[in-house]
């Protein structure tokens, strides 16, 4: 795949592109945002990054799992992205260390993993809404190895849950654990450039590929070795303070011509000639080697909480009061399709534009569709925004932004307008469609009648305690898994809407394996 590169002055694209309507003005792009803000209020951030470092997870038969990466922007703050399997055709070819991309959109997780390659409180997955373009950013700095200064491990001044790199002289193999004649590990000294030394230990393939790396070694000449990606554990028992390898990202570099190398060899030979210690025991090693107005809101309705919404046994039209906490971002994107004669979307049949009511269109007519997340005490959903709610709340249909967005080269269905992100509202009365087991749950009606809203709170005992009791099961605060349904049995029914949704899926991603090896 041939990858193009724009070259894009950074600082004019930090402010949006703004565009009269109705004589006010409106952002209809987004401004790049800060890495150090990025955070789980919203998906739709927009970023300009250089992959500082891309490593690929690999599962237990070697085959890839999911892409992992360290992004940073121009102020070199950085966050950790990953691109799960299901992206991972998309991207792959795509993405490369220290080169530099616009990124739009994500999935904003808490940085909890077991084992981290940022310290940002944050971390990035990559979703079927995320778009990622090659542009060339010269001001975003280089990527470079984030070395962990011996001094401070051995003081204690470390996080075993962040990853990190180290560079050394060779001193002397401690360790080695063999099964037969496979290499299970090996540990050895590494000295520093101000003479401190620690333990390193690799692990079965890395632990290969030290051995042979050495195998290749010639004379006495001093070796000298990064190791990227590295853990540092404390001491356990016999077993000394060291860094070890985690099970995929790790590289083992060794006496390769790098500027990191090549300056660390200038630091290192001011040392005293007595603490250079030269490869003494290379013979060992060769040996083993993201509002409508009221009406009547309770029409053919009952009320449900937010909890007891997400437990319904059968297709429910009910009523809920919640706020929208943020767009949730995905690959179907913020507009659609749709037809002139009903609120369907259209496709291509036999040559001709239709609906599924068998209307025919001569061009489709752009409609809204956004979902967001709705959210009430300790509860969340999801719910589907449909064309005539969303354009009543912005004060713009559809088209209008549409052709707004083209006149201007910046139109994607799935890079949000940041005028969309006035459907995030405080609390409202909500009349939706929920059915068992299928989310979003589609929005009918909005009301944001304050009576209305405090006099649901007052008959159903909101504002003093839950409708059920904490300890019942079926008031568990956590959201039942959206079930996967074919796109072709979903059809969603709006206020004025009945528009399918030939749309909707889920993603999620893939299983993260351990990185810790095992001792």
């Amino acid at each position: 795949m041939k990858v193009v590169f724009h070259i894009v002055n950074y600082t004019n694209l930090c402010k949006p592109t703004v565009r009269m309507n109705k004589g006010k003005k409106i952002a209809i792009t987004r401004p790049y945002d800060n890495v150090k803000d990025v955070n789980d209020s919203k998906d739709v951030w927009s970023l300009a990054v250089r992959v500082m470092d891309l490593w690929c997870v690999t599962g237990k038969y070697r085959q890839e799992q999911y892409l992992e990466m360290v992004i940073a922007d121009k102020e070199n703050d950085m966050i950790q992205l990953t691109v799960p399997y299901e992206e991972l055709a998309k991207w792959k070819e795509i993405l490369k260390e220290n080169n530099t991309y616009t990124m739009l959109n994500f999935k904003v997780l808490k940085n909890d993993v077991a084992v981290k390659a940022s310290t940002h409180p944050f971390r990035l997955a990559v979703s079927g809404a995320t778009i990622i373009k090659p542009v060339d950013f010269p001001a975003i700095p280089l990527a470079s190895f984030r070395f962990k200064d011996f001094g401070e491990i051995l003081a204690g001044n470390y996080r075993n849950d962040l990853l990190i790199d180290v560079i050394g002289a060779f001193q002397d193999i401690t360790n080695t654990n063999k099964k037969g004649t496979i290499i299970r590990s090996v540990t050895f000294l590494l000295k520093d450039a101000s003479g401190l030394m620690i333990h390193a230990t690799l692990w079965d393939e890395f632990a290969k590929q030290f051995f042979d790396a050495f195998n290749q070694a010639n004379g006495p000449e001093t070796i000298f070795i990064v190791l990227k990606h590295m853990r540092a554990r404390e001491a356990q028992g016999i077993y000394p303070l060291c860094v070890t390898n985690t099970w995929s990202g790790t590289k083992v570099i060794i006496n390769a011509e790098i500027p990191e190398i090549a300056e660390f060899k200038t630091r290192f030979a001011e040392l005293p000639i007595d603490d250079v210690n030269a490869s003494q025991q290379l013979s060992q090693l060769t040996q083993g080697s993201q509002i409508t107005q009221q009406g009547d809101i309770m029409n053919k309705a009952h009320f449900l909480t937010l909890s007891e919404v997400n437990h319904v046994m059968h297709e429910t039209i009910c009523v809920t009061i919640a706020e929208i906490k943020k767009i949730n971002a995905n690959k179907y994107g913020w507009i659609y399709d749709g037809c002139n004669f009903c609120t369907k979307g259209v496709r291509m049949d036999n040559g001709q534009l239709k609906c599924r009511g068998n209307h025919i269109n001569d061009e489709a007519k752009p409609r809204f569709r956004v979902e967001v997340e709705a959210v009430y005490k300790n509860d969340k959903a999801k719910f589907l925004l449909w064309d005539n709610d969303v354009a009543s709340i912005i004060g713009m249909s559809a088209q209008e932004l549409k052709e707004q967005l083209v006149e201007i080269g910046q139109f994607h269905p799935t890079a949000y307008p940041p005028i969309l992100d006035q459907v995030v509202c405080p609390q409202k009365v909500f009349k939706i469609k929920a059915c068992p087991g299928s989310s979003p749950y589609s929005v009918i009606q909005i009301s944001d009648n304050e009576g209305l809203l405090k006099n649901l709170e007052k008959q159903f005992g909101l504002g003093e305690q839950s409708l059920c009791d904490e300890t019942d099961p079926s008031c568990s605060s956590a959201t039942p898994p959206p079930k996967r349904n074919s796109q072709e049995d979903v059809d969603w029914v709006g206020s004025t809407q009945d528009v399918e949704a030939t749309q909707l899926s889920s993603t999620k991603l893939a299983k993260q394996p351990k990185l810790e090896p095992k001792n």
